[in-house]
């Protein structure tokens, strides 16, 4: 049985919600809490048949005792449910564990065809189909760009509200010319890929190429500069534009240089990934956020109704940039390297707006 995403409980009279979408969280008033140690105390607490420690007497982490939590109760189970006489606790020690955890038929792999299932029967379609009601789609750059452009400047992101963004933005621009001067072969060839060299209208490409794109300031809309990624093929271009103007459908699009982009902004041609740490880290990132939740406030978008499909791999991957807030909704299928998630966005997520 598939996990559930949520689950409510109970403890020392207070209220507690554990979700899981991109991972567990623990919130007590729309609070974020430290989740180990409370589902540990709940477990002990109502009984609940749960194992604390795996077969080798090691106590389980965050990510596996809440996996626990959510598996139990997707099968309907109470919690008054009564303790199993040997279900271990934290203070069982690995000499005296003579049980192994109950084995299910959950670790069945599901196909690409099944999660996308799911995930449309997880959806308020009632909701997403009244074309009335303001929308949020937040997805990810691609590494395919094209070339080219002109001087034509748009730039939704521009107003005095909106000046951390611009300020890392500048940052970043400084970063990526020190880039370009530092590490020539970054812009050569893809991280990692030695033999697969990066390439604009078939011709390989140089730091060079990098510098001119800067100081030519030749400028795209976003949604024509990433054309051909996963996500920005001819069919999903159409769609994003044709369901903006009848669906009220906001698009943005999180960006390793640009942080913030409305997916009509002008960009430049370009090659970085999120994962570069001077750009946008742990420590740095002090505006994707920030600036997300302002445009959902200004343009009166409901957070049940904010919907990302980004990466979680990685070491910094998408997802952490933008640090989500509950309850948006990530959309993004783990079956493969985007396909079909991409899949999922323009045969099902975008014709059903």
């Amino acid at each position: 049985m598939t996990r559930i995403n949520e689950h409510k409980f109970e403890l020392n009279n207070e209220e507690y919600l554990l979700t899981w979408y991109d991972k567990p969280r623990l919130t007590r008033g729309g609070v974020e809490l430290k989740v180990l140690p409370i589902l540990r105390e709940y477990i002990l607490k109502m009984n609940l048949p749960l194992l604390l420690v795996n077969s080798k007497g090691n106590k389980e982490v965050t990510n596996i005792v809440a996996k626990k939590i959510l598996e139990h109760f997707s099968q309907g189970n109470s919690n008054n449910k009564s303790i199993i006489s040997n279900t271990l606790t934290l203070k069982t020690k690995s000499k005296n564990i003579k049980e192994k955890p109950h084995k299910t038929n959950d670790t069945k792999k599901l196909s690409a065809n099944e999660k996308i299932d799911d995930l449309l029967k997880s959806f308020d379609w009632q909701k997403i189909k009244d074309k009335k009601i303001q929308k949020l789609l937040i997805i990810g750059c691609s590494d395919s760009k094209t070339p080219g452009g002109n001087n034509q400047i748009r730039n939704y992101f521009n107003d005095v509200q909106y000046d951390n963004l611009l300020n890392d933005r500048i940052t970043n621009l400084n970063n990526y010319n020190q880039l370009l001067q530092e590490d020539p072969n970054y812009f050569i060839y893809k991280e990692n890929k030695p033999n697969k060299p990066i390439k604009r209208n078939g011709n390989r490409v140089t730091d060079d190429y990098f510098s001119n794109c800067i100081n030519e300031n030749l400028l795209k809309p976003a949604i024509n500069r990433y054309e051909g990624g996963k996500f920005y093929k001819a069919e999903h271009l159409r769609l994003y534009r044709e369901k903006n103007i009848s669906s009220n459908l906001h698009i943005l699009i999180i960006s390793a240089l640009y942080g913030v982009i409305e997916f009509r902004d002008s960009i430049i041609d370009y090659h970085l990934e999120m994962s570069k740490i001077r750009f946008w880290s742990r420590n740095n990132n002090t505006s994707i956020n920030s600036v997300v939740k302002k445009y959902i406030k200004e343009n009166n978008i409901d957070n049940e109704m904010v919907f990302y499909s980004l990466s979680k791999g990685g070491t910094y991957s998408y997802t952490r940039a933008l640090k989500p807030s509950e309850p948006w909704k990530n959309i993004w299928i783990e079956h493969d390297r985007g396909d079909t998630s991409a899949r999922f966005i323009k045969d099902h997520f975008l014709p059903n707006l």
